[in-house]
């Protein structure tokens, strides 16, 4: 995205789970919904006509539902929309447990994608509450780099509970991971 014209949209909005360091339960529930295929046509194709060459999706939780990301990426390679890059975020779980969605978000172009990753000690997941673990964020991040994907690596740090050792020990696995 570094000096290409971008643009944002949504696909869905809200997320069923209950991360301790999120805010979007507090200001949706835990509800999911997505938009029609309609209206993500409509969105891609006025960013594309509007000169933009990469599109940032900013859906709160995209991999929540897969069938949903998979439709994403079907509608944009289906519409020729794939000649822009695409940024999204995610989370590993949904990455690690639809591996084949990888090379489908390939085919539609997706370059950047932002991982929620959190933390790569079992204790520090816990505590978030995230619906991970260090395998699953493992298996995520090999699936991502396998497809040349950036993996850009979303971490916490700062709890009060961490140590200068917690942090560089994590900061350290985080490292493992190869984000770039």
């Amino acid at each position: 995205l570094v000096g290409m014209p971008a643009d944002t949209i949504e696909t869905s909005r809200g997320c069923p789970n209950r991360c301790k360091f999120c805010s979007i339960t507090h200001m949706y529930g835990r509800t999911f919904r997505t938009y029609s295929e309609e209206r993500i046509i409509e969105d891609l194709t006025s960013i594309r006509a509007s000169g933009k060459k990469a599109v940032f999706i900013v859906d709160d939780n995209i991999t929540h539902d897969i069938g949903h990301f998979r439709n994403v990426c079907r509608i944009i390679r289906e519409n020729g929309l794939n000649d822009m890059q695409y940024v999204v975020q995610v989370a590993a779980a949904g990455i690690a447990k639809s591996p084949d969605l990888v090379s489908e978000m390939a085919a539609a172009n997706f370059r950047y994608v932002f991982v929620g990753f959190e933390a790569m000690l079992p204790s520090k997941l816990k505590g978030l509450k995230k619906p991970t673990s260090p395998e699953v964020n493992r298996r995520a991040a090999e699936l991502l780099n396998r497809h040349d994907m950036a993996v850009v690596a979303g971490a916490i740090v700062g709890y009060p509970e961490d140590t200068a050792q917690s942090i560089r020990q994590n900061c350290k696995l985080i490292r493992k991971l190869k984000p770039d």
